[in-house]
Protein backbone atom coordinates (compact mmCIF):
# COMPACT_ATOMS: atom_id res chain seq x y z
CA UNK A 1 0.00 0.00 0.00
CA UNK A 2 1.84 3.52 -1.30
CA UNK A 3 1.77 5.96 1.69
CA UNK A 4 0.79 9.45 0.81
CA UNK A 5 4.57 10.63 1.19
CA UNK A 6 5.76 7.95 -1.51
CA UNK A 7 3.83 9.41 -4.13
CA UNK A 8 4.69 13.24 -4.28
CA UNK A 9 8.47 11.56 -4.57
CA UNK A 10 7.37 9.27 -7.23
CA UNK A 11 6.23 12.15 -9.16
CA UNK A 12 8.96 14.21 -8.84
CA UNK A 13 11.46 11.27 -9.58
CA UNK A 14 9.35 10.77 -13.35
CA UNK A 15 9.81 14.31 -13.74
CA UNK A 16 13.50 14.48 -13.71
CA UNK A 17 13.63 11.47 -15.69
CA UNK A 18 11.70 13.26 -18.43
CA UNK A 19 13.81 16.68 -18.10
CA UNK A 20 17.09 14.44 -18.41
CA UNK A 21 15.65 12.73 -21.45
CA UNK A 22 14.93 15.67 -23.04
CA UNK A 23 18.45 17.19 -22.22
CA UNK A 24 20.11 14.05 -23.29
CA UNK A 25 17.86 14.05 -26.53
CA UNK A 26 18.44 17.81 -27.37
CA UNK A 27 22.55 17.20 -26.72
CA UNK A 28 22.74 14.49 -28.98
CA UNK A 29 21.17 17.29 -31.65
CA UNK A 30 23.53 20.06 -30.85
CA UNK A 31 26.65 17.42 -31.36
CA UNK A 32 26.87 17.40 -34.80
CA UNK A 33 24.10 18.80 -36.56
CA UNK A 34 23.50 16.93 -39.93
CA UNK A 35 22.95 18.98 -42.83
CA UNK A 36 19.66 18.53 -44.61
CA UNK A 37 15.72 19.87 -45.37
CA UNK A 38 14.35 18.43 -41.88
CA UNK A 39 17.19 20.27 -39.64
CA UNK A 40 16.27 23.40 -42.57
CA UNK A 41 19.79 23.81 -42.55
CA UNK A 42 20.64 26.12 -46.38
CA UNK A 43 24.46 25.36 -46.18
CA UNK A 44 26.59 21.64 -46.19
CA UNK A 45 29.77 21.99 -44.56
CA UNK A 46 32.46 19.16 -43.40
CA UNK A 47 31.28 18.42 -40.40
CA UNK A 48 34.57 16.79 -39.16
CA UNK A 49 35.31 19.57 -37.03
CA UNK A 50 36.14 19.85 -34.01
CA UNK A 51 37.89 23.19 -34.66
CA UNK A 52 37.44 24.36 -38.30
CA UNK A 53 34.54 24.41 -40.70
CA UNK A 54 34.58 25.07 -44.46
CA UNK A 55 30.84 25.41 -45.61
CA UNK A 56 29.67 24.77 -49.31
CA UNK A 57 30.18 28.39 -50.12
CA UNK A 58 34.57 28.17 -49.67
CA UNK A 59 33.91 29.56 -46.56
CA UNK A 60 36.54 28.49 -43.67
CA UNK A 61 35.69 29.25 -40.43
CA UNK A 62 36.14 28.24 -36.53
CA UNK A 63 33.60 26.22 -35.06
CA UNK A 64 32.78 29.13 -33.15
CA UNK A 65 31.83 31.05 -36.27
CA UNK A 66 29.84 28.41 -37.31
CA UNK A 67 25.42 28.86 -37.51
CA UNK A 68 24.37 25.34 -36.31
CA UNK A 69 20.98 26.49 -37.88
CA UNK A 70 21.90 27.00 -41.21
CA UNK A 71 25.07 24.97 -41.15
CA UNK A 72 27.22 27.61 -42.66
CA UNK A 73 29.73 30.12 -41.85
CA UNK A 74 29.14 33.49 -40.24
CA UNK A 75 32.45 35.30 -40.59
CA UNK A 76 35.67 33.38 -41.84
CA UNK A 77 37.96 33.48 -44.92
CA UNK A 78 36.60 32.89 -48.38
CA UNK A 79 38.12 30.16 -50.64
CA UNK A 80 40.98 30.36 -48.07
CA UNK A 81 44.46 28.80 -49.58
CA UNK A 82 46.92 30.43 -47.18
CA UNK A 83 47.95 26.53 -46.04
CA UNK A 84 48.01 25.25 -49.51
CA UNK A 85 50.82 25.00 -51.71
CA UNK A 86 50.25 26.58 -55.60
CA UNK A 87 51.99 24.62 -57.19
CA UNK A 88 51.12 20.62 -56.10
CA UNK A 89 47.84 22.46 -54.35
CA UNK A 90 48.04 20.59 -51.37
CA UNK A 91 47.19 22.27 -47.52
CA UNK A 92 47.86 21.20 -44.09
CA UNK A 93 44.34 20.87 -43.33
CA UNK A 94 41.51 19.32 -44.74
CA UNK A 95 38.98 22.49 -44.02
CA UNK A 96 41.64 24.37 -45.68
CA UNK A 97 41.66 22.12 -48.92
CA UNK A 98 38.26 21.87 -49.37
CA UNK A 99 37.64 25.76 -48.93
CA UNK A 100 40.54 26.15 -51.22
CA UNK A 101 39.79 24.09 -54.20
CA UNK A 102 36.41 25.53 -53.88
CA UNK A 103 37.73 28.92 -55.97
CA UNK A 104 36.34 29.49 -58.60
CA UNK A 105 40.27 29.63 -60.13
CA UNK A 106 40.95 25.82 -59.40
CA UNK A 107 37.97 24.90 -61.52
CA UNK A 108 36.38 22.15 -59.94
CA UNK A 109 33.04 22.32 -61.88
CA UNK A 110 34.41 21.61 -65.02
CA UNK A 111 36.06 18.69 -63.43
CA UNK A 112 33.19 17.26 -62.49
CA UNK A 113 32.16 15.16 -65.49
CA UNK A 114 36.05 13.60 -65.03
CA UNK A 115 35.92 12.32 -61.54
CA UNK A 116 34.66 9.15 -60.49
CA UNK A 117 33.27 8.53 -57.12
CA UNK A 118 35.30 5.57 -56.49
CA UNK A 119 38.55 5.70 -58.21
CA UNK A 120 39.46 4.22 -61.26
CA UNK A 121 35.59 3.06 -61.67
CA UNK A 122 33.67 4.91 -64.10
CA UNK A 123 30.63 3.02 -63.06
CA UNK A 124 30.02 4.09 -60.04
CA UNK A 125 29.24 8.15 -61.77
CA UNK A 126 30.50 11.08 -60.55
CA UNK A 127 30.00 14.04 -58.12
CA UNK A 128 26.71 15.99 -58.24
CA UNK A 129 28.26 19.55 -57.30
CA UNK A 130 31.70 20.90 -56.64
CA UNK A 131 31.24 20.86 -52.96
CA UNK A 132 30.94 16.80 -53.25
CA UNK A 133 33.74 16.53 -55.17
CA UNK A 134 36.30 18.86 -52.78
CA UNK A 135 34.84 17.26 -49.88
CA UNK A 136 35.97 13.80 -51.59
CA UNK A 137 39.72 14.37 -53.07
CA UNK A 138 40.56 16.54 -50.35
CA UNK A 139 40.60 13.23 -47.83
CA UNK A 140 44.41 11.91 -47.40
CA UNK A 141 45.07 8.32 -49.76
CA UNK A 142 47.60 6.12 -49.79
CA UNK A 143 49.63 8.53 -53.01
CA UNK A 144 50.00 10.75 -49.85
CA UNK A 145 51.69 8.50 -47.40
CA UNK A 146 55.04 7.10 -47.62
CA UNK A 147 54.77 4.00 -45.72
CA UNK A 148 51.66 2.95 -44.07
CA UNK A 149 50.32 5.45 -41.99
CA UNK A 150 53.31 8.11 -42.33
CA UNK A 151 53.20 10.79 -44.30
CA UNK A 152 55.29 12.46 -47.40
CA UNK A 153 54.59 16.09 -45.77
CA UNK A 154 52.24 17.81 -43.48
CA UNK A 155 50.65 19.35 -46.74
CA UNK A 156 48.68 15.66 -47.04
CA UNK A 157 45.42 16.91 -48.02
CA UNK A 158 45.94 17.43 -51.79
CA UNK A 159 43.17 17.95 -54.71
CA UNK A 160 45.62 18.12 -57.65
CA UNK A 161 45.07 15.06 -60.16
CA UNK A 162 48.82 13.52 -58.86
CA UNK A 163 46.85 13.94 -55.27
CA UNK A 164 50.22 13.75 -53.16
CA UNK A 165 52.85 16.75 -51.77
CA UNK A 166 55.36 17.46 -54.13
CA UNK A 167 58.52 18.17 -51.97
CA UNK A 168 60.72 19.77 -54.62
CA UNK A 169 59.66 22.22 -57.58
CA UNK A 170 57.84 21.16 -60.79
CA UNK A 171 60.53 20.42 -63.59
CA UNK A 172 60.40 23.43 -66.30
CA UNK A 173 58.32 22.34 -69.49
CA UNK A 174 60.59 19.87 -71.78
CA UNK A 175 63.33 19.15 -69.41
CA UNK A 176 62.67 15.22 -69.59
CA UNK A 177 61.85 15.26 -73.41
CA UNK A 178 62.48 12.71 -75.66
CA UNK A 179 63.81 10.95 -72.15
CA UNK A 180 62.46 7.10 -71.51
CA UNK A 181 62.76 6.68 -67.57
CA UNK A 182 64.09 3.35 -66.64
CA UNK A 183 64.27 1.63 -63.17
CA UNK A 184 66.80 -0.78 -63.25
CA UNK A 185 67.85 -4.40 -62.19
CA UNK A 186 69.82 -4.53 -58.91
CA UNK A 187 73.74 -4.15 -59.45
CA UNK A 188 72.71 -2.97 -62.86
CA UNK A 189 74.26 0.31 -64.01
CA UNK A 190 72.25 3.02 -65.92
CA UNK A 191 75.26 2.57 -68.92
CA UNK A 192 73.88 -1.56 -68.97
CA UNK A 193 70.06 -0.62 -68.43
CA UNK A 194 70.28 1.49 -71.21
CA UNK A 195 72.32 -0.43 -73.83
CA UNK A 196 69.80 -3.32 -73.27
CA UNK A 197 67.35 -1.28 -74.90
CA UNK A 198 69.04 -0.34 -77.26
CA UNK A 199 70.27 3.18 -76.37
CA UNK A 200 72.20 5.18 -73.82
CA UNK A 201 72.14 7.09 -70.39
CA UNK A 202 72.27 10.44 -70.39
CA UNK A 203 74.39 12.01 -67.48
CA UNK A 204 72.71 15.38 -67.36
CA UNK A 205 69.36 13.74 -67.18
CA UNK A 206 70.26 12.24 -64.13
CA UNK A 207 70.09 15.73 -61.96
CA UNK A 208 66.49 16.45 -62.55
CA UNK A 209 65.67 13.01 -61.54
CA UNK A 210 67.71 13.02 -58.39
CA UNK A 211 64.50 13.92 -55.95
CA UNK A 212 62.05 11.75 -54.06
CA UNK A 213 59.45 13.32 -56.04
CA UNK A 214 60.87 11.83 -59.87
CA UNK A 215 61.46 8.70 -57.58
CA UNK A 216 58.03 8.07 -56.01
CA UNK A 217 56.57 8.35 -59.46
CA UNK A 218 58.30 5.37 -60.59
CA UNK A 219 58.29 3.13 -57.49
CA UNK A 220 56.29 3.51 -54.06
CA UNK A 221 59.22 4.03 -51.75
CA UNK A 222 57.64 1.61 -49.06
CA UNK A 223 60.27 2.18 -46.34
CA UNK A 224 59.92 6.05 -47.64
CA UNK A 225 62.78 8.58 -49.30
CA UNK A 226 66.29 10.01 -47.86
CA UNK A 227 67.85 12.68 -49.17
CA UNK A 228 71.72 11.84 -48.16
CA UNK A 229 75.35 13.32 -49.59
CA UNK A 230 76.69 12.54 -52.60
CA UNK A 231 76.67 9.15 -53.80
CA UNK A 232 77.61 7.74 -57.22
CA UNK A 233 74.39 5.64 -57.60
CA UNK A 234 71.84 8.17 -56.99
CA UNK A 235 68.69 8.25 -57.57
CA UNK A 236 67.97 4.75 -56.52
CA UNK A 237 66.34 2.57 -55.08
CA UNK A 238 67.48 -0.68 -53.29
CA UNK A 239 65.74 -3.94 -53.95
CA UNK A 240 62.91 -5.26 -51.32
CA UNK A 241 65.47 -8.30 -51.29
CA UNK A 242 68.36 -6.68 -50.21
CA UNK A 243 69.23 -7.49 -46.13
CA UNK A 244 68.39 -4.85 -43.31
CA UNK A 245 71.44 -3.74 -43.39
CA UNK A 246 71.18 -1.85 -46.28
CA UNK A 247 67.31 -0.72 -46.08
CA UNK A 248 65.47 -2.58 -48.19
CA UNK A 249 62.35 -0.82 -49.80
CA UNK A 250 63.91 2.69 -49.37
CA UNK A 251 64.53 5.28 -51.96
CA UNK A 252 67.97 7.34 -52.04
CA UNK A 253 68.47 10.92 -53.75
CA UNK A 254 71.24 13.15 -53.18
CA UNK A 255 71.38 16.95 -51.86
CA UNK A 256 73.73 18.01 -54.10
CA UNK A 257 74.84 15.62 -57.19
CA UNK A 258 76.41 12.65 -57.54
CA UNK A 259 80.31 12.20 -56.83
CA UNK A 260 81.47 15.38 -55.57
CA UNK A 261 83.80 17.27 -58.02
CA UNK A 262 85.83 19.56 -55.69
CA UNK A 263 85.22 22.06 -57.45
CA UNK A 264 82.21 23.80 -57.53
CA UNK A 265 81.53 21.84 -54.49
CA UNK A 266 78.42 20.02 -56.37
CA UNK A 267 78.58 16.71 -57.85
CA UNK A 268 79.19 14.71 -61.02
CA UNK A 269 76.34 12.23 -61.90
CA UNK A 270 77.78 8.24 -63.04
CA UNK A 271 76.22 6.52 -65.52
CA UNK A 272 78.72 3.80 -65.05
CA UNK A 273 78.45 3.25 -61.03
CA UNK A 274 76.49 0.59 -59.89
CA UNK A 275 75.00 -0.91 -56.26
CA UNK A 276 74.38 -4.54 -55.46
CA UNK A 277 71.11 -4.07 -54.43
CA UNK A 278 70.52 -1.08 -56.16
CA UNK A 279 68.16 -0.17 -58.74
CA UNK A 280 68.77 2.90 -60.37
CA UNK A 281 66.55 5.36 -61.61
CA UNK A 282 68.14 6.16 -65.45
CA UNK A 283 67.31 8.30 -68.51
CA UNK A 284 67.84 6.58 -71.40
CA UNK A 285 68.07 8.17 -74.84
CA UNK A 286 68.29 7.15 -78.44
CA UNK A 287 71.39 6.82 -79.92
CA UNK A 288 72.97 4.59 -78.36
CA UNK A 289 74.99 1.28 -79.64
CA UNK A 290 73.74 -0.98 -77.11
CA UNK A 291 72.57 -4.70 -77.90
CA UNK A 292 68.85 -5.74 -76.87
CA UNK A 293 67.86 -7.66 -73.78
CA UNK A 294 68.92 -11.04 -74.54
CA UNK A 295 72.84 -10.26 -74.39
CA UNK A 296 72.57 -9.11 -71.21
CA UNK A 297 69.93 -11.57 -69.63
CA UNK A 298 73.04 -13.91 -68.52
CA UNK A 299 75.34 -11.67 -66.60
CA UNK A 300 77.57 -13.63 -64.52
CA UNK A 301 76.27 -13.89 -60.73
CA UNK A 302 79.43 -12.86 -59.69
CA UNK A 303 79.26 -9.28 -61.55
CA UNK A 304 76.55 -8.45 -59.38
CA UNK A 305 78.67 -9.31 -56.19
CA UNK A 306 81.58 -7.22 -57.15
CA UNK A 307 78.93 -4.09 -57.27
CA UNK A 308 78.79 -1.38 -54.60
CA UNK A 309 76.14 -2.11 -51.82
CA UNK A 310 73.59 0.54 -51.33
CA UNK A 311 70.16 1.10 -50.26
CA UNK A 312 66.68 1.47 -50.81
CA UNK A 313 64.09 -1.30 -52.59
CA UNK A 314 60.72 -2.00 -54.64
CA UNK A 315 58.79 -4.88 -54.09
CA UNK A 316 60.07 -8.36 -51.74
CA UNK A 317 60.79 -11.20 -54.91
CA UNK A 318 62.75 -13.98 -54.21
CA UNK A 319 66.34 -14.06 -55.76
CA UNK A 320 67.64 -14.93 -58.44
CA UNK A 321 65.23 -13.23 -60.56
CA UNK A 322 65.91 -12.29 -64.18
CA UNK A 323 66.94 -9.01 -64.91
CA UNK A 324 64.53 -6.30 -65.89
CA UNK A 325 63.77 -3.16 -66.42
CA UNK A 326 60.43 -1.13 -65.68
CA UNK A 327 60.42 1.72 -68.64
CA UNK A 328 58.49 4.64 -67.95
CA UNK A 329 57.31 7.78 -69.34
CA UNK A 330 59.15 10.62 -68.52
CA UNK A 331 56.97 12.40 -66.00
CA UNK A 332 55.42 15.43 -67.54
CA UNK A 333 55.69 18.57 -65.45
CA UNK A 334 53.55 19.34 -62.71
CA UNK A 335 50.42 21.82 -64.21
CA UNK A 336 48.89 23.88 -62.54
CA UNK A 337 45.59 23.48 -63.40
CA UNK A 338 45.39 19.80 -62.16
CA UNK A 339 42.75 18.60 -60.17
CA UNK A 340 42.53 15.76 -57.34
CA UNK A 341 42.82 12.02 -57.48
CA UNK A 342 39.32 11.53 -56.16
CA UNK A 343 40.32 9.12 -53.80
CA UNK A 344 38.39 8.74 -50.25
CA UNK A 345 40.58 5.80 -48.39
CA UNK A 346 40.74 8.06 -45.16
CA UNK A 347 40.40 10.63 -43.24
Amino acid sequence: MMTRTALPLLLVLAAASTAAGELHAGRRLLIRPMPGTALGLTCRNTLLGPWMYADEKGMLCRADDLDHKSGCCRTGDLHSCTTCDTHDRCCEGYEACVSCCLSPAHGAKERLPEVPRVPGRKESGTWTDAFELCAAVCRTHSLSTSHENSYISPRHHCFSRLGKPMLSPPLPAGALEGVTIVMGTPGFSCDATCERLGQRCSPPHLRPLDTCDRLREVVACEAGCVVEGPRDVVPAYADGDAPKADRPALCVASSSGGVADGSSGGGAYSCAASGQHMRRLCPCVAGGGGTQQPKQQQQPAQQQQQQHSGSGGEHARTEPRAPQEQPQQAPQEFKQDQGGPGNTERR
